[in-house]
């Protein structure tokens, strides 16, 4: 059973700024933290984070894939392959 402050704590519905609402990403950036949030329902803000997600996305993943290595990040291929093969032996 969860305690009594992390049942107060607990997000209960999403919220977002009310001007980013009502004017997008970037709205009234100077009025973060002073104005109010407004409650959406569950399925308006997973879509409102699906579009934010594919907006970013689209808007910087160019220039990430640009200048990044082409593996970066990630084991090749092969050292994976070396590694399954080590560890099932």
């Amino acid at each position: 059973m969860l305690s009594d402050e992390v049942t107060r704590l607990r997000v209960r519905r999403p919220a977002v700024r009310k001007s980013w609402l009502e004017q997008g990403p970037g709205a009234a950036r100077e009025r973060r933290g002073a104005e109010p949030f407004v409650e959406l329902p569950w399925d308006e803000a997973l879509d409102l984070v699906a579009g934010e997600l594919a907006r970013v996305k689209d808007a910087h993943s160019a220039t990430a894939r640009s200048s990044a290595a082409p593996t970066a990040g990630r084991a090749p291929a092969a050292s994976i392959t070396r590694r399954a093969r080590s560890s099932a032996s």
